[in-house]
């Protein structure tokens, strides 16, 4: 479904697949919600007024021009096993989704233990989130997390996944994140270590290497010079190791991945 200036204003509900738009206003009252995997591009600018809602389920969203206001994005993950998760909108508080949200819990005198952590370079190792914790305060932009959902159990109106949602505005320029290095104990020496676990902080599908490899364009060429080691390492689930993503082959990434990478300067989302 292509739709151009047509729609500029939306009230009411409506439910689509994939959309092309010059620009697009949801007012106030107003729902627009997407299929599961639907591709949405505003070739224009982008509003959201206070008391519309714009719901995006594991889909892709571009602004081509400005964009104001939130938008809810859902990502269904796969229950009981750790995953990378990024936030793909701005100033989501960690505390409130953490509260709403069917994180694990610990067991026994680790049940404040909650199922989202982030990477700490300085030790190498995992910082659990701690039930009602205030202390983290949003998602940092860019930044990948670990997160780890409960057992589906039989009162759940659910098969084997749940649904997380993000909500917020979006981020439409580049993030930028300094280097990391700590001094860190590895087999009796201290090295340094430069390993940060960088996210996707878009709604948006981000382009890392492109069909020409080593002489194309992407995430990785245009950070190269700033990476201590060309290569990207993206947590397989599933099988609980890394894919390595170099030159070798084509591959993008989805909104919500994450990946860690070895850094020596600032580097561009």
């Amino acid at each position: 479904m292509k739709l151009q200036s047509i729609i500029q204003t939306l009230t009411g509900l409506f439910f689509v697949l994939n959309m092309n738009s010059q620009n697009m206003n949801i007012a106030s009252g107003g729902n627009l919600t997407t299929s599961d995997g639907a591709e949405i591009t505003v070739i224009g600018n982008l509003v959201v007024e206070t008391g519309g809602i714009f719901e995006l389920k594991n889909a892709t969203l571009k602004v081509e021009g400005s964009s104001s206001g939130n938008i809810k994005y859902i990502k269904t993950l796969a229950n009981s096993r750790w995953s990378g998760i990024s936030s793909p909108v701005k100033n989501q508080n960690i505390k409130d989704f953490a509260d709403v949200e069917p994180l694990d819990s610990g067991q026994g005198g680790h049940s404040n233990n909650k199922g989202l952590a982030s990477y700490d370079n300085t030790k190498n190792n995992w910082k659990i989130y701690q039930y009602n914790s205030n202390d983290w305060g949003d998602f940092t932009e860019g930044e990948a997390y670990l997160i780890k959902l409960r057992e589906i159990t039989g009162t759940d109106d659910a098969d084997i996944f749940y649904d997380v949602c993000f909500e917020g505005p979006i981020l439409n320029t580049d993030v930028q994140l300094s280097t990391k290095s700590s001094d860190i104990e590895h087999n009796g020496e201290t090295v340094p270590n430069r390993l940060q676990y960088i996210g996707n902080p878009f709604p948006s599908v981000v382009n890392i290497v492109d069909e020409n490899g080593v002489n194309g364009e992407g995430l990785l060429k245009y950070n190269e010079d700033n990476m201590e080691e060309i290569t990207l390492y993206f947590y397989n689930s599933s099988m609980d190791n890394f894919d390595t993503v170099n030159y070798t082959e084509a591959k993008t990434m989805n909104p919500t991945e994450g990946f860690f990478a070895k850094t020596n300067d600032v580097f561009t989302i």
